[in-house]
């Protein structure tokens, strides 16, 4: 279970650029509130994630340490810190209701897979690309340079042959 931090969106203003997102208020009809406030509330949030993705997008790289936010109940949540262990840049978030008989396009986004980093079994696979859930990546600190393996020596020193004929 993670650790979720809880941050609320007062203002249609991005903090970062100082866009209006307004126009990017969800369809009424896609959600349901219980009052003016709380509709508020979900708007300015939802409202904020999709600017976010798609203004200010973050691409983290396998190995990367990151934290991932999205908009619930009118605020942000943030997850704590994870490494990326995959990414599936073509994964059908509508599969699973295709083959169930539902008769809906393909709707596809980059899967992320992350991996905890105190206890194995803790794991998520949040996705970018989807209009209806944005999801904002933060990175915390980038994977470590990959280093040359044997094999890379080895190809080296193949070059470097000398003609004992």
């Amino acid at each position: 279970m993670t650790n979720w931090v809880t941050t609320y969106v007062d203002s249609t203003v991005c903090p970062e650029c100082g866009a209006d997102f307004s126009a990017l208020f969800p369809a009424p009809e896609l959600r349901h509130w219980i009052d003016a406030a709380a509709r508020d509330a979900d708007n300015r949030a939802f409202a904020y994630a999709a600017h976010m993705n798609e203004a200010h997008p973050v691409f983290p790289e396998v190995g990367d340490l990151v934290t991932y936010a999205a908009a619930w109940n009118g605020r942000i949540l943030t997850s704590e810190v994870y490494r990326v262990e995959s990414i599936d840049p073509a994964y059908d978030e509508t599969e699973y209701a295709r083959r169930m008989g539902a008769g809906v396009k393909p709707r596809y986004t980059t899967r992320y897979g992350l991996g905890g980093l105190t206890r194995r079994d803790q794991g998520c696979t949040p996705s970018t690309g989807d209009p209806y859930r944005p999801v904002i990546f933060t990175i915390v600190k980038d994977a470590p340079p990959v280093e040359g393996d044997l094999f890379d020596l080895i190809d080296g020193w193949q070059d470097e042959e000398e003609d004992y004929s």
